[in-house]
């Protein structure tokens, strides 16, 4: 029994000793983001090209959010969250 309990705690003392290490190489930073940013259902869309060349695309959801996307790289450039309340004047 004895022997058994050493076998045990030294099988234990080993496991844990094991530190398994998840990192990412210099290459992958932004391949496997774990953020994501959402900013819900698109209702209405317009595209927009500027001066410069940046692509971008104006969204309205169903959440009350407006926000600019940026077409290249998928980024949210710029959103603004309209309370329920502000809706309401704005459309009356």
């Amino acid at each position: 029994m004895a022997m058994a309990v050493r076998v045990l705690l030294t099988l234990l003392l080993l496991v844990s000793t094991v530190c398994p290490s998840f990192s990412i190489y210099e290459d992958q930073v932004g391949l496997m983001d774990w953020h994501q940013q959402y900013i819900g259902k698109v209702k209405h869309a317009v595209f927009h090209t500027h001066k410069t060349g940046r692509k971008r695309v104006v969204v309205s959801t169903e959440e009350n959010v407006i926000a600019s996307l940026d077409l290249r790289h998928g980024e949210i450039c710029e959103s603004f969250y309209f309370s329920v309340e502000l809706v309401v004047f704005i459309i009356i």
